[in-house]
Formats: structure tokens, C-alpha cells, sequence
């Protein structure tokens, strides 16, 4: 909002008029708002000079002054508009106030220095005199008298000629040219010497600069090729580390597939292995004629009891065994005896059912004394190891580490069958080994 002048135009324009007037012993007068408006109004008015005005002005408000003022170079009066905001006044107040300074400097017409001043340090009277100086134009002190002039002799009106042969001399002008002349060859020798030794001193700084340059510019790129020299290392170093972890880890894939392959041809070989043992097995078992039940039961309590049966019916067993020879030549022979007929008076007195388990019993015995002659080997699984195929596979067997602890060798257990065979010749044993 703009600054109100009209409800206390007539005191603003009295206060002003008693400061500008010659008569009026008022030098000063100091204006304000009212309250917190806008309306412009009379604070106080005195004639202390500036010294009296500085103790009224207050540093939480904005208030203008006008005063008057001796000029210290001409003894005239000056008149000086103060535009105060003082350090405390609200920041807001201060910028609403700034647009009223040129229309309040409008309505105190005739002021010669306008100040804008904060602190009590900024309208000093000293400063404020300074101020007034420097903006007169003149400096005539129209209070002092002036010195009184001397009475002047007429001028004369004589006129000489000049005679320059008369005036100037000709060898002291040469001499003067002469001289004039060195001193300026003498200037030009100084300056040549001088701009030359200028020259050569910055040709030095130059070269000393270049040398400099160059040789920090070669340690940068000494510095520079040490360090891709490290990092092409390092990236090769790094390679040569991937390339080994990636052969590394295609030979122990592959070291795992040829393992995974031996293992499953380890158990191949192992199950053809054993399937070839049972078949051999079950093949010499359904080859052989003998009754291995009747060998092992020679040693329990019912095979004793029918030996002793046996043993104790020789000549019933001996004329047995004769009938059966003379039946089996009568059979095998191609032309049949005459006159006589087989006629066992044995075989007749002798019951059926005594005979038949007797015949049984020979017949089992007479089996595994004569058996047949592709029949001339039977391996022992419990005294001699298994059959290795190849020594490849004993060294993978080998290799193998099941952390288990180490068997027991199997305890030597009597074969009914070999010490039967042994016996009757079929087989021959060393040390209870079978050869």
C-alpha cells in the first residue's frame, strides 16, 4: 500500500517549513508512522543539530528526517533527507516502506544529499559533513573575503621580431641532436640486450619446462604400461586359472564317466561271471550220477544204521551182486545160453521187500564208487578262491576301498564228497588241497 500524506499534511508541511526557514532555529524534524499504518506523522522536531536527531532515532522502526546542515566548503546551508530503517524493524515492514521513499522525498522538496542509513554509525555528523562536500559543485566560501588585487601597470605595446639565428644556436642545438641520438641508440642497445636476455631466460624456462614435462610424462607412461602390463597378467593369470579349472573339472567329469563305465562293466563282468558259475555249477550237478544226500548221510545216525544192516547181510549182498552180473552178461550177450536158466535160489528164498532196499543201497554205494569217466574234476568253492578272468579286473577289484575291515579266512570245513572221491582214486588231495 502507498504512504498516506493527506491526514497530517499540515504538520509535515509546518515541520518541513521550520527547517527550512532562515529565521526558525529548528535544524531538524523527524517523521514516522502512525502505529501500524501507513499514515506518515510528526515524531519531533529540535534545533540540537544532527547529534540531538541521532538520540530520537529509533532502531525498531522506519522513520524519515529532515535537517539542515552548514556545507563545510561553502558556508551555505544544506538541507539532508535521512531515509532510517533501523536493524530491528520487521522485515516485512521494511519491504512495504521501500516503495515510500521517492514519494515522501517528492513531498520534502529541497533536499541536496538523500542517506539510507541502518546504525546510529551511518549518520555520524562527520559522515553526514563528508557527504554534503562531495556533492557541491563549488568550493568557494562566499563568507570570506577576498584578498584585494594589486593596481596593474599598463601593458606596453612594443613588438619585437624574433630572430631564430639569434635564439638558437646552431651547435648547441647539433650537440643536443647528438646526444639525443646516443641516448636513443644507447635505449635501443638496452632494450635489444634486454629482450634478448628476456628471450633467452624464457627460452630457458621453456626448455627446463619441457624437460620436466617430458620426464614426468614418460614416468606417467612408464606407470601406465607397468599397470596394463599387471592387469593383462592378472587377466591372464585369471585365464589360465578358468582354462585350468574348466580342464580340470572335463577331466574329472570324464575320470567320473570312464569310473561310472569300469564300475558298470565291473558289475557286468562280475554278473556273467557269476551267472557262468551257476550254470557250470547247475551243469556238473545234473551231469553227475552220484547221490551226494547218500554220501553226506554216511555220517548221521541213519546212514550208520544202514551200514550196519549192510555189513551185517555180506552174503545176501554177494549173491546179489553175482545175479546181477550173470542178468546183465545174459542180457548183453548176443546169443543166449541153452539148457541152462538163470535160477537165483537166492534171490528166490530172499522176500521182496528185504531185497529191494538192500539193492537201493548197493546200487547207490556201487554209484559214487564208479562214476562216470567225464566226471573227473568238481572245484571246491569253500577251499579255492573264485576264478579271476583278466588281471584288470582284480586291480579294479583292488582299487576299490569299501572301508570295511578285512575277512576272516573261512574255517576248513571237511568235503564228504572230494575225501569219498579221494579214496576211491577219482581225485588226489595234498594237504587237504584238491589237485
Amino acid at each position: 500500500m502507498s504512504v498516506n500524506l493527506a491526514k497530517h499534511k499540515t504538520a509535515l508541511l509546518q515541520a518541513w517549513k521550520d527547517v527550512v526557514d532562515e529565521k526558525s532555529p529548528t535544524d531538524w524534524a523527524l517523521f514516522g508512522y502512525e502505529k501500524q499504518s501507513n499514515d506518515l506523522c510528526v515524531v519531533g522536531t529540535g534545533d540540537g543539530g544532527l547529534e540531538e536527531l541521532i538520540d530520537e532515532l529509533n532502531s525498531g522502526k522506519v522513520m524519515y528526517a529532515f535537517c539542515k546542515v552548514i556545507c563545510p566548503n561553502t558556508g551555505l546551508p544544506k538541507f539532508v533527507f535521512i531515509n532510517w530503517q533501523g536493524e530491528g524493524a520487521p522485515l516485512n515492514r521494511k519491504g512495504a516502506c521501500a516503495n515510500h521513499v521517492l514519494d515522501i522525498s517528492n513531498f520534502f522538496k529541497g533536499s541536496h544529499v538523500t542517506i539510507n542509513a541502518r546504525m546510529e554509525e551511518d549518520v555520524e555528523p562527520s559522515l553526514v559533513l563528508e557527504k554534503v562536500a562531495k556533492a557541491s559543485a563549488s568550493k568557494f566560501n562566499f563568507k570570506e573575503r577576498s584578498d584585494p588585487v594589486e593596481n596593474m601597470t599598463p601593458v606596453g605595446s612594443v613588438y619585437k621580431r624574433i630572430m631564430p639565428t639569434r635564439e638558437i644556436n646552431p651547435v648547441e642545438r647539433e650537440k643536443f641532436w647528438m646526444k639525443e641520438q646516443e641516448e636513443e641508440k644507447r635505449r635501443i642497445v638496452e632494450e635489444k640486450k634486454k629482450a634478448e636476455d628476456e628471450r633467452k631466460k624464457l627460452e630457458e624456462e621453456r626448455k627446463e619446462r619441457e624437460i620436466k614435462d617430458t620426464v614426468a610424462r614418460d614416468e606417467w607412461v612408464k606407470e601406465r604400461s607397468q599397470s596394463i602390463n599387471k592387469m593383462r597378467e592378472a587377466e591372464r593369470n585369471a585365464d589360465n586359472v578358468a582354462r585350468n579349472i574348466a580342464q580340470e573339472k572335463k577331466q574329472w567329469e570324464k575320470q567320473l564317466e570312464d569310473d561310472a563305465k569300469d564300475e558298470k562293466a565291473r558289475r557286468t563282468r562280475s554278473e556273467n561271471l557269476r551267472r557262468e558259475r551257476s550254470h557250470e555249477a547247475q551243469t556238473l550237478i545234473s551231469q553227475r550220477t552220484i547221490n551226494a544226500r547218500a554220501i553226506f548221510e554216511q555220517n548221521t545216525c541213519a546212514g550208520q544204521m544202514t551200514n550196519v544192516q549192510t555189513s551185517r547181510q555180506p552174503k545176501v549182498l554177494q549173491e546179489f551182486e553175482e545175479s546181477q552180473a550173470k542178468y546183465e552178461a545174459q542180457s548183453t550177450s548176443p546169443v543166449p545160453t541153452t539148457g541152462d536158466s538163470y535160477n537165483s535160489p537166492t534171490i528166490e528164498h530172499v522176500p521182496v521187500e528185504k531185497i529191494e532196499p538192500v539193492h537201493s543201497q548197493k546200487v547207490e554205494l556201487t554209484s559214487a564208487a564208479s562214476p562216470p569217466e567225464e566226471f573227473n574234476y568238481t572245484r571246491n568253492l569253500l577251499k579255492e578262491p573264485p576264478r579271476q578272468d583278466s588281471e584288470l579286473e582284480v586291480n579294479a577289484e583292488e582299487e576299490q576301498n569299501w572301508d570295511e575291515p578285512t575277512l576272516e579266512a573261512p574255517p576248513n570245513v571237511r568235503d564228504p564228497l572230494t575225501e569219498m572221491m579221494a579214496e576211491h582214486g577219482i581225485v588226489r588231495t595234498v594237504d587237504g588241497t584238491q589237485l
